[in-house]
């Protein structure tokens, strides 16, 4: 749920570079998110896996090792397959179109056509872009947060 909604604040701070700032603080909200979901979540699931009542300890062993990484995965990457996958198809209008102006620039040429696979190809450096913004802000945000909670 976390990632569908700081998905849709980070939408609106992609929409202009001006709120790259902001960007990252949705981000670095993100990576603390993840973290209090990682806590909660690593406390209850001891819970879970005795109220499932197994008869054998490697039973209880490989349940538990189950919920925990597959917990884990999902809470870990689900933001950046939103963005990578999901949001690109529901919020198509969170990135700009090539113009013009922008292919020109990059070939020297004055006058350019701007192709369809241009357009996807702007479109696609524009969600890389916005992908490797959020792993690095996470990265860095998950290190200082595992250096400041010593």
């Amino acid at each position: 749920l976390s990632p569908v909604c700081l998905g849709s604040l980070r939408r609106a701070a992609s929409i202009n570079a001006e709120y790259m700032g902001f960007a990252i603080m949705i981000s670095m909200a993100n990576a603390l998110l993840i973290q209090a979901y990682n806590f909660i979540y690593l406390n209850m699931v001891d819970w879970l896996n005795d109220w499932e009542n197994h008869r054998l300890q490697l039973e209880y062993e490989n349940q538990m090792i189950v919920k925990k990484i597959v917990f884990q995965l999902v809470n870990s990457f689900a933001s950046l397959f939103f963005i990578g996958f999901i949001k690109p198809v529901i919020f198509p209008g969170s990135y700009k179109l090539a113009e013009d102006d922008d292919l020109s620039g990059e070939s020297g040429e004055e006058d350019v056509v701007v192709t369809e696979e241009d357009q996807q190809n702007y479109k696609n450096n524009q969600i890389l872009s916005e992908l490797q913004l959020t792993l690095a802000t996470l990265f860095i945000t998950l290190i200082l947060y595992k250096i400041f909670r010593r």
